[in-house]
């Protein structure tokens, strides 16, 4: 079978479209899909050393912060922890003169990298002296933190109030020092 000038042309240009269509499918779209694939990847890992060398940088800002979390927080010790809330609790209703009613420690099952202890605390006093007595709570260079805190009007004025707050103090385990 013999083809003439024009067929021989035709089929010239069908095997060339085939063969591009068939490079295209199988080299330039799979190709161009791992390029894309990889410029992503750079900026992931162009984004992770940029948060690396910025820790590096943070590196003793960060050391000397959590040496500080560790010496506020409580003692390991539970007994000598909770004696130290107490007293605390004891000195911030004496200087804001709340009458406190109750006090409550309480120890939930510990993490593996703290232990806290929770305390509720309830007392009776004017709008003063429980802003007083929140005041030092919080200014308190100890690991406590104010978890809930309630105030209760006991009289038609207003003058008496009663306070429930629930305070939560951290004890860092030996693994996580």
């Amino acid at each position: 079978m013999e083809f003439n000038r024009r067929e021989k042309r035709l089929v010239i240009l069908v095997a060339i479209c085939v063969g591009a269509f068939l490079a295209d499918w199988f080299v330039i779209t799979p190709l161009f899909g791992l390029w894309a694939e990889r410029s992503g990847r750079i900026v992931e890992l162009k984004e992770s050393i940029a948060k690396g060398e910025m820790l590096v940088d943070r590196e003793e800002t960060i050391k000397r912060r959590w040496a500080d979390m560790q010496a506020r927080s409580l003692p390991n010790n539970e007994s000598d922890s909770e004696s130290r809330v107490l007293a605390s609790i004891s000195e911030w209703t004496s200087a804001s003169g709340l009458d406190l009613s109750s006090v409550k420690p309480r120890w939930p099952r510990p993490a593996d990298t703290h232990k806290t202890l929770q305390v509720k605390a309830v007392g009776e006093g004017n709008l003063d002296s429980i802003a007083r007595f929140l005041y030092s709570v919080e200014q308190d260079p100890a690991a406590l933190r104010v978890e809930k805190v309630e105030i209760t009007a006991r009289d038609e004025s207003g003058s008496r109030l009663l306070l429930e707050v629930d305070l939560d103090g951290l004890i860092l385990t030996e693994q996580a020092q």
